[in-house]
C-alpha cells in the first residue's frame, strides 16, 4: 500500500461486540470509583431494562446506560424504559463502542460537567 491510498478503518478493525464493550466500559467504571451492576440472565427480567446501573456516591451520580454494538437496534420496550426513567429525571444513556472515548473521558472526570453522551438518543 502506497502512503496515498486511502484506507478506510472499518475495514481493517473488527467491530468491538456488545460483551467486549461492556467488558471495557465497566472495566474503567470500577477503576474510576462507580459501583457497576450488570443483570448477569436477563431472560426472567423486565424487557427492556439498561444493561448497566452505574453509581458513584462521590459524584453524588447514579445513571443507567443501554449498551449497543454499532449500529445495534434500540428496542421499543429499551426505549420505554430510557424515556421513563429520564422523565424521573435519571441519567439515562444508550453507549456504542464508537463513543468509548466520550464515555472514559466522562467516567473518569472528578465533577458533572455536562450530561454524558448518549443521553438523548
Amino acid at each position: 500500500m502506497r502512503p496515498s491510498d486511502s484506507v478506510d478503518i472499518a475495514e481493517i478493525v473488527e467491530p468491538m461486540s456488545e460483551a467486549d464493550f461492556q467488558a471495557q466500559v465497566v472495566k474503567f467504571a470500577r477503576l474510576t470509583g462507580w459501583l457497576c451492576y450488570h443483570t448477569y440472565d436477563s431472560r426472567r427480567s423486565e424487557p427492556g431494562f439498561p444493561d448497566l446501573v452505574l453509581t458513584n456516591a462521590e459524584r453524588d451520580t447514579t445513571l443507567f446506560a443501554e449498551l449497543k454494538a454499532d449500529g445495534g437496534k434500540v428496542t421499543a420496550a429499551q426505549r420505554k424504559w430510557l424515556r421513563a426513567l429520564r422523565a424521573t429525571g435519571q441519567i439515562a444513556c444508550v453507549w456504542r463502542p464508537h463513543m468509548l472515548d466520550e464515555i472514559v473521558a466522562w467516567l473518569g472526570h472528578p465533577h458533572i460537567v455536562a450530561m454524558p453522551p448518549g443521553h438523548k438518543d
